[in-house]
């Protein structure tokens, strides 16, 4: 069976400071160029903890929202994800 791999996107209300927590509290590297607007909003950022690929945008009008009615463990954020591998 080949290799698969689910990688979650989160979309959060500051990227800049969910990416500077994810680093504090677990270790994780940027491993891709901050795609941000001029605004600094981050269109895409990709992370490393430990041997798991992350992905994180800010929200974006007409992308899925973070839901802030909704707690979480670390502000208020909405998630999908990509399968990479062979079929």
């Amino acid at each position: 069976m080949a290799d698969r791999v689910l990688t979650p996107y989160l979309t959060v209300h500051d990227g800049a400071a969910a990416i500077d927590f994810y680093q504090r509290a677990f270790g994780a590297e940027e491993t891709g160029h901050r795609f941000a607007d001029e605004d600094g909003k981050i269109g895409h950022a990709e992370l490393a903890i430990g041997g798991a690929t992350i992905f994180l945008s800010d929200e974006y009008p007409g992308l899925p929202r973070a839901q802030p009615e909704n707690p979480r463990w670390f502000g208020d954020h909405a998630a999908r994800g990509r399968r990479y591998g062979r079929r």
